[in-house]
């Protein structure tokens, strides 16, 4: 869904609309926002909340430990490390990927399906920015600069534009 590792982490059940399929994110940097997860995470939540509450019932944490608390930052590193050593996939830098790598690489994908789509990024980065619960678009800008392989694509899809704003200088 694109959340910090602390907005899920302090996931309360209140906040999880299973039917609905509407994840409210309070506190998200000063404000609350809307998340819609994924049909297949949805149906993953749903079942997982089955579970949960047969064993804690009443629980007031989505993802709940056993002590009846929200897990703690480390615990998730250390539960999302042991996760992906399981899962033998190895990073093309050799180091292990952080929870935070996830968001990275959904913004990544959805502005590369954004441009493959022709869709205007001026446009819909508005939305990627109230998604993500970013205070500032310049926070978002930030996966724009990032995305080394998506240069020449946003070079390309932004060149007609440019060329009529800032018109080529010829030096002598």
């Amino acid at each position: 869904c694109c959340l910090r590792h602390s907005e899920a982490r302090l996931l309360s059940v209140e906040n999880f609309d299973l039917e609905e399929g509407i994840i409210c994110i309070m506190n998200s940097k000063g404000k609350c926002r809307y998340v819609i997860p994924s049909e297949d995470v949805l149906k993953l939540c749903r079942k997982y909340h089955v579970l949960a509450e047969s064993i804690y019932p009443g629980r007031k944490w989505f993802f709940q430990n056993h002590h009846g608390t929200a897990y703690s930052h480390d615990s998730i590193l250390l539960l999302f490390h042991q996760c992906w050593q399981r899962t033998g996939i190895q990073t093309a830098n050799g180091k292990m990927p952080r929870t935070h790598d996830l968001r990275h690489t959904f913004c990544r994908k959805r502005l590369s399906l954004w441009m493959e789509e022709g869709k205007d990024l001026n446009t819909y980065i508005v939305y990627l920015v109230m998604y993500l619960g970013h205070a500032t678009f310049s926070e978002t800008d930030y996966y724009l600069l990032v995305v080394s392989d998506m240069f020449p694509l946003i070079k390309e899809k932004s060149r007609f534009k440019t060329e009529r704003v800032i018109p080529e200088v010829e030096h002598e």
